[in-house]
């Protein structure tokens, strides 16, 4: 009998510039209240369509929205995005024995303080850019941008592994090497409507003055304040599927050393194979589907595809020792620029300012240019007309 490959054999199958494109992995999820249980996915805001007939998933009063789409199957409608899962799971390496495998890196902006992997845009991020760590992360971009991937990941490797683009700097664009997504199959958007109704009558007792309005009074607490045919959630009459894709395309493009690789591989797999609770929002906590096991496979170029068992204590090991031969960045404090920040903000506006003068300015200089040639037809028109 064949024996099983070990991590590190797996490894540099995984990373051979002819090995696998990605390794993919599908799970089936259910409510916890069992199936047929309404969830409620995440709310965006609207589009601009808000007038008579809204698109299916947005609300009546144009407040709020789904994200559900028409296709030949169905209605399918987003569960969490691959921004939002990319954020839960880099929080995994804010906890041991994650936390070893990062540079730990909090960023203080007066009394408040955030740790770098609690950021949405990672390295790309206003409150980094303008901390004192902004100098680093932009040299470390830059590094990126030509071809030196190691400088980015000792400062923040979690941005190679989740993506960002640095669209206010230096262009920079990490493409995501996990992403993972969940969706609902075949669903029927749902509304509900709630009165609150006040303790006392606040006016007959007269405990409030007069002249007050409704409307006053409603947002204090004072009235009864009515909320009709408000999004209600959505029932799921086939399946939930959380689908997870590591591009290994994307991990080999990295442009390193075989150190580096083995220590991005690390994490990748790390928040690859990592069971996530997926209490994801109030009225949406999902867990596994029993009758439905999870699937993860390698993916060939050519399309062919094999099944791949992953231990995550095999592969925590694997990634500790990854992150060893690489040296993990050091972990440290520093402060928000607000005098960098505001020097920006101040830049820019003399810059928009200076943009909209140079246009005006183009503006009435080709109108004057219009008139002037519109005059002269005018007056050569006279003169014909004299000599007539």
């Amino acid at each position: 009998m064949k024996q099983p490959k070990s991590v590190n054999e797996l490894a540099d199958e995984l990373l051979d510039i002819n090995g696998p494109a990605a390794i993919v992995c599908e799970e089936w999820l259910r409510p916890v209240g069992g199936h047929g249980s309404v969830i409620y996915p995440p709310t965006f805001a609207p589009s601009s369509r808000t007038g008579e007939n809204p698109p299916y998933g947005m609300s009546p009063d144009g407040k709020s929205t789904y994200n559900i789409d028409d296709t030949p199957n169905g209605k399918v409608a987003i569960i969490d995005s691959i921004p939002s899962q990319a954020n839960r799971l880099e929080r995994l390496f804010l906890d041991p024995p994650y936390a070893q495998l990062v540079p730990q890196i909090t960023i203080k902006a007066g009394e408040e303080q955030r740790n770098l992997l609690d950021i949405a845009h990672r390295a790309a991020d206003a409150f980094v850019r303008y901390s004192k760590l902004g100098d680093e992360v932009k040299q470390a971009f830059k590094s990126y941008n030509l071809g030196n991937a190691n400088e980015l990941a000792k400062l923040a490797p979690t941005t190679l592994i989740f993506g960002c683009w640095d669209s206010r700097d230096t262009q920079t664009n990490c493409a995501r090497i996990v992403a993972s997504e969940i969706r609902a199959y075949d669903v029927t958007k749902l509304h509900r409507s709630s009165t609150y109704i006040p303790p006392v009558n606040y006016k007959d007792l007269g405990l409030l003055e007069e002249g007050y309005s409704d409307k006053e009074l409603s947002e204090l607490g004072f009235l009864h304040n009515p909320a009709t045919h408000k999004l209600g959630g959505i029932l799921v009459r086939r399946e939930i599927q959380r689908k997870t894709v590591l591009n290994l395309m994307t991990l080999r493009d990295v442009r390193g050393d075989d150190k580096l690789h083995h220590y991005l591989l690390g994490l990748a797999l790390i928040a690859f194979t990592r069971a996530q609770p997926h209490n994801l929002r109030q009225g949406c906590q999902l867990v596994r589907d029993a009758e439905k096991r999870p699937v993860m496979k390698l993916v060939s170029y050519d399309g062919t595809e094999t099944k791949v068992a992953l231990d995550p204590s095999a592969i925590l090991a694997y990634a500790q020792n990854a992150a060893k031969e690489f040296g993990v960045g050091k972990s440290r404090t520093v402060e928000f620029d607000a005098e960098a920040a505001n020097a920006a903000i101040k830049e820019r506006r003399e810059t928009d300012t200076g943009d909209k003068a140079k246009k005006k300015s183009e503006r009435s200089r080709i109108q004057a240019k219009r008139g002037g040639r519109k005059r002269s037809r005018m007056h050569a028109d006279n003169r014909a007309a004299t000599r007539k």
